[in-house]
């Protein structure tokens, strides 16, 4: 995991460095770069790819608002993290996808416990699935994934932009492999991801792709539950 940090504060940037090594003693499990303006960072970003960016808005030079606008155009999965004074900041970020605000001057706990929800979104974000079949191997981001199909015997995996792959897999062993993750049976012969819901109708689950998975009579109050417990987090 390779983490950037951002603020043209040395001792605020000395702070989070030393939060993520409070959480995450293994040293061995990340790297850290640090950076002193927006600038430094957007040039290094012309080499380098970070999975996690802490990012002060309020930097002399080009601000952070506008350096996670220039992120965003070329890396589409990083998770930003924005480092502020001020709490109406939280408003604009929303344009970038901006995962966390950290607020300064709180309490050691509370960047640990927000540390922990980056931890837990980057851990989500960056898990794949190995997809292999007699002619190819892919690696599949599980964020990307609405939903599997059994027909005849043979496993579809449904993309959210709508992308099909076959799978040589049990349902049921996929379903082990995805155990944690936001993935529920609407109907013996699917497995859907809850992130990819668009909404419950009275004839299934309407996805984001735009596709319909059928609710079975036995599934629909645990889907329902599950479907509604998730957008409630």
């Amino acid at each position: 995991m390779k983490i950037a940090i951002c603020d043209d504060q040395e001792r605020e940037s000395q702070e989070v460095e030393r939060w993520i090594k409070t959480l995450i003693p293994d040293s061995k499990s990340y790297e850290i770069f640090k950076y002193f303006s927006g600038e430094a960072l957007l040039e290094a970003l012309l080499t380098e790819y970070f999975d996690i960016i802490f990012l002060d808005i309020e930097m002399q030079g080009i601000n952070g608002l506008e350096t996670a606008r220039k992120i965003r155009k070329d890396h589409k999965r990083v998770i930003i993290v924005f480092l502020t004074n001020y709490k109406e900041f939280s408003i604009d970020g929303y344009e970038v996808g901006a995962f966390r605000y950290l607020i300064k001057g709180q309490h050691e706990s509370f960047y640990i416990q927000k540390l922990r929800d980056i931890l837990k979104e980057y851990n989500s974000k960056y898990k794949t699935l190995d997809i292999y079949t007699r002619d190819m191997f892919k690696k599949v981001y599980v964020d990307e994934i609405s939903f599997f199909e059994v027909y005849r015997k043979k496993v579809t995996l449904h993309t959210v932009d709508q992308k099909q792959y076959e799978y040589n897999k049990p349902l049921c062993d996929i379903e082990k492999e995805l155990i944690g993750d936001q993935f529920k049976k609407p109907h013996k012969s699917y497995l859907v991801n809850l992130t990819a819901i668009d909404k419950i109708t009275k004839d299934g689950l309407l996805m984001k792709s735009g596709e319909m998975v059928p609710v079975s009579r036995n599934f629909k109050k645990e889907i329902s539950d599950a479907y509604l417990n998730y957008i409630m987090e």
